[in-house]
């Protein structure tokens, strides 16, 4: 698979809304987003707020990365539904985006 078995399709719909409503809480602090993946939901967690949206896929563990993304991924977000979302190690991709990322240690 090449991505370690890191790789969701993610309802686009929803994921738009989170990115907005995520986008609105970043304003608050917090400088990073967390994934995880659990009974069929990819939840976002920032300080103080976790959004989900409806995925399938696997992704084994949390992966962390820099918020930086969510702003300007809310204003234009990716085109395909569902939403490819994969993690190879080093970066996740959210569509065609790019974002270094590390993973939790088990």
């Amino acid at each position: 698979m090449g991505n370690g078995g890191y790789a969701l399709a993610v309802d686009r719909a929803e994921f738009v809304q989170a990115l907005k409503d995520i986008a609105k809480f970043k304003r608050q602090g917090g400088g990073f987003v967390r994934f995880s993946y659990a009974d069929g939901e990819l939840a976002f967690a920032m300080p103080n707020v976790t959004l989900r949206v409806t995925a399938q896929g696997t992704w084994p563990t949390e992966v962390t990365m820099a918020g930086g993304w969510v702003k300007p991924m809310a204003r234009v977000p990716p085109a395909a539904d569902p939403v490819p979302v994969t993690y190879d190690g080093r970066r996740v991709m959210i569509g065609t985006t790019v974002i270094p990322a590390v993973r939790a240690r088990p």
